[in-house]
């Protein structure tokens, strides 16, 4: 089973305007005069690290069947897909093999990890940088009713 495991070298972002689409989403990351394309950077205000994301979503929360936390240093969501969630998230990452794809969360930058081959696994991991008891109430917003 395939688990794409963002690894970041700052794993807090947040959003350069205060849109938020949704509570999670996948975009591609995408050239600053793109049209659409929307500003987002580090939180921590160094400055650095900013990415330019399309406004268009290609996988939405609508696509997760559930999230849980995972115990680990950093504390970690695991991601589990629908079974039109793991289809479109296998063609998004053969698509954008070599590229950036950003992970939206709350409406800020999560990551912008590079795709390093297509992945067709049930599971998304991204590690999570506001403590366990958030990462247990952000997990929680996925229980289907």
């Amino acid at each position: 089973m395939n688990v794409l495991l963002f690894i970041l070298l700052t794993a807090a972002f947040s959003p350069g305007c205060a849109e938020d689409q949704g509570s999670f989403r996948l975009s591609k990351v995408v050239d600053p005069d793109a049209p659409g394309a929307v500003e987002m950077r580090d939180a921590k205000g160094q400055g650095s690290h900013t990415v330019w994301v399309d406004s268009t979503v290609l996988l939405s929360q609508n696509d997760i069947a559930r999230a849980s936390v995972v115990d680990a240093d950093p504390v970690r969501i695991r991601f589990e897909f629908t079974d039109a969630g793991r289809k479109k998230f296998s063609e998004i990452t053969k698509r954008f093999t070599g590229k950036q794809i950003a992970v939206v969360i709350e409406g800020r930058l999560l990551s912008a990890p590079r795709v390093n081959e297509q992945i067709s696994g049930p599971l998304m991991e991204t590690p999570w940088d506001r403590g366990r008891d958030d990462a247990l109430r952000f997990a929680r917003t996925f229980e289907r009713k």
